[in-house]
């Protein structure tokens, strides 16, 4: 969450006007991509269709300002969570911790405050209590916007500095392979390193062997690099071995 201290201008905007926070960034995000307005959807397709609700099936792409702002104004908190996932797919980062423990915190004391409410109704003297609930609440609530809003922010100039702008493909690479993940604010975490097959020349992997049946030899073991072993009749022992009975 290096993006609030960084942008504490924005992240006070975000915080008492969360609303136009959300259009200013949905649409930097998109202008990043080369996509605004043909490619806006409502909520960026991050809430799944449903009924009636179909992103990118209602015209959005004609009347984006409008619809932009009928979204950031009537879902504040699912239209800034959109563009924070969408960032994030855009650029393959990985999530903040400190965002999902933010959303968390932010989510139970919404139930709270919801119940709060509702027991308010029949209980006449915990209405005071409620409102206090309530105005945490709505505390919470625009700091955990002005957060995302700032890191979102940073996290768009920062791409748009690099040249990343959208992600585009490393010549050469494998089609269908990701970028490597970054944390949010650019940084790569160490990747693991696999060996690529056997080098020139190496031995062959090595065949399971099954035990020799019983009245059967064992084949004798070749070392890697020496010819084998020619194998013939060999008679049997006469006798007993010397120093025997």
């Amino acid at each position: 969450m290096d993006g609030c201290s960084s942008d504490p201008c924005l992240c006070c905007f975000g915080f008492w006007c969360a609303e136009c926070a959300a259009m200013k960034l949905r649409k930097k995000s998109l202008d990043a991509r080369g996509e605004w307005p043909a490619g806006y959807k409502c909520c960026q397709g991050v809430i799944p269709a449903c009924a009636c609700f179909k992103p990118g099936e209602m015209g959005e792409a004609d009347n984006a300002c409008c619809c932009l702002c009928l979204e950031a104004w009537c879902c504040t908190g699912i239209s800034t969570s959109s563009t924070y996932i969408f960032v994030m797919e855009t650029y393959q980062l990985d999530n903040d911790p400190c965002y999902n423990k933010f959303v968390r915190f932010n989510n139970c004391i919404q139930i709270l405050a919801c119940f709060c409410t509702i027991a308010s109704i029949f209980i006449s003297d915990l209405r005071e209590a409620a409102q206090c609930v309530r105005l945490i609440a709505d505390f919470v609530f625009r700091t955990l916007m002005g957060c995302i809003n700032a890191q979102v922010n940073f996290e768009i100039d920062y791409q748009l500095q690099r040249g990343g702008g959208a992600y585009k493909p490393v010549a050469g690479a494998v089609a269908g392979a990701y970028p490597p993940q970054q944390n949010m604010g650019g940084q790569v975490p160490p990747q693991p390193h696999y060996a690529q097959g056997y080098p020139q020349g190496a031995p062959p992997q090595k065949q399971q062997q099954y035990p020799p049946q019983q009245g059967q030899q064992a084949p004798p073991v070749v070392a890697y690099g020496q010819p084998p072993v020619q194998q013939g009749y060999q008679p049997p022992q006469q006798g007993y071995p010397a120093g025997g009975v």
